[in-house]
């Protein structure tokens, strides 16, 4: 996945924002507008300072001009989901604890 850039707070300069997938625990396939979520560990890494795994649902789309996976926003847990979660609790936590070091 690309590194994307965004607008410092205070206005100086831009961020390099890179998401590091340690873990898909579940993907969906594309929906009728190529929508598609996945369920990960993520490390996001800001400026080349690495972050805290975190546990997401995060909403992804093709884009119009590259057909490039694109992220979309993070969304909350449903059913399903959370078995998928349940099924693969222990690979959660270790990728989770892995992503750590």
């Amino acid at each position: 996945m690309p590194s994307k850039t965004s607008e410092k707070k205070d206005g100086e300069g831009k961020k390099n924002i890179k998401p590091i997938e340690l873990l898909v625990v579940s993907e969906t396939k594309p929906d009728d507008k190529g929508r598609f979520y996945k369920i990960r560990v993520v490390r996001w890494e800001i400026d080349g300072v690495k972050q805290t795994p975190k546990l997401e649902k995060r909403g992804f789309y093709r884009g119009a001009k590259t057909g490039q996976a694109m992220t979309g926003d993070h969304e909350t847990f449903n059913l399903d989901d959370t078995k998928a979660l349940a099924a693969n609790m222990e690979k959660v936590l270790a990728a989770m604890q892995d992503g750590l070091f």
